[in-house]
């Protein structure tokens, strides 16, 4: 079995071992997504990579497009880099994402959120600001004497104090010796992108005609689906098929799994007369194009979910 399997069916134990209920996986490595993962409100989307230097610019785009409308916080988890294996309790950051190792990843759903970003020239931390100074003056300690301590300059922990800057990971547990208790604060790895301006044009005919029916159409071409698609608080993702559904089940099968677990509606396009296949609506592509607005679409949904 790959490394990347390997990794890929220990990130969905230790997930539902935590109580996350996940999606069927895509196995596909040029994907945006691997799965996602749900608990409560918390949604993730997933990417399993060993080398998290070959994670792409368009994968990590659309990646955290996704994440956005979905509402979802985007995770990638690997083993190595270029410059060796990925340490633990310390985050990466590739094109945008927080990265990290497996470890790492397990105890941040434990609540233990790493402190240490992985940054040229070694690890920095974010310091507490507020407890740093209020430690130093309740210790009565002067600026001179906390510097020497921990092997800074006086202006260096000014700066701390200000938060104007970061401090490197030695200093930090040098700093954190001195006032006996953690100054250190975790980097929430679960944050959710800002929701990405919409793209209304497309070379996907079927989201082009649903653009001008005044949906906010997004398409997507490293993920599992063609495109998401948006009206109000209503996102629906889709996906054209043209190969016999019996040829094609696991695909169909693994977009239902991926809308269930985003809580999102979902349908499908192909010539197949059926309405319902797997388990998602089906709408011929011709039904579309006759649509005068958008409302249609939803009731075509609702009829073709009952069928």
């Amino acid at each position: 079995m790959k490394e990347r399997q390997i990794l890929l069916f220990k990130v969905i134990e230790t997930l539902e071992t935590m109580g996350y209920i996940c999606s069927d996986s895509c196995f596909l490595g040029n994907t945006c997504l691997d799965f996602l993962a749900r608990k409560d409100e918390k949604l993730l989307i997933i990417k399993v990579i060993s080398n998290i230097d070959s994670i792409t610019e368009s994968q990590a785009a659309e990646m955290l497009k996704l994440a956005s409308l979905f509402g979802a916080s985007p995770v990638i988890i690997g083993k190595k880099r270029r410059l060796g294996s990925l340490e633990d309790n310390v985050v990466y950051n590739r094109k945008g994402i927080y990265t990290l190792s497996l470890t790492t990843f397990s105890r941040a759903l434990d609540g233990e959120l790493p402190s240490a970003e992985s940054d040229r020239g070694g690890y920095f931390v974010n310091l507490d600001h507020e407890a740093l100074t209020g430690m130093r003056k309740e210790l009565r300690l002067s600026r001179k004497k906390v510097a020497e301590s921990a092997g800074i300059t006086p202006r260096m922990l000014y700066d701390y104090e200000r938060d104007k800057s970061k401090a490197s990971l030695k200093v930090t547990v040098k700093l954190e010796k001195i006032f006996s208790t953690k100054i250190s604060i975790g980097i929430d790895i679960f944050s959710v992108p800002e929701i990405p301006e919409n793209t209304n044009s497309s070379k996907n005919s079927i989201l082009n005609r649903l653009a001008l029916l005044g949906f906010d159409v997004f398409p997507a071409k490293k993920a599992p689906f063609s495109g998401v698609i948006k009206e109000k608080k209503e996102i629906i993702i889709t996906q054209k098929f043209t190969l016999p559904v019996k040829l094609i089940k696991n695909k169909i099968t693994l977009l239902k799994s991926i809308a269930e677990t985003a809580e999102t509606g979902a349908f499908i396009v192909s010539r197949e007369k059926h309405k319902n296949i797997f388990g998602l609506p089906n709408i011929k592509e011709k039904e579309i194009k006759d649509m005068k607005e958008a409302s249609e679409l939803f009731e075509i949904i609702e009829e073709h979910t009952a069928d």
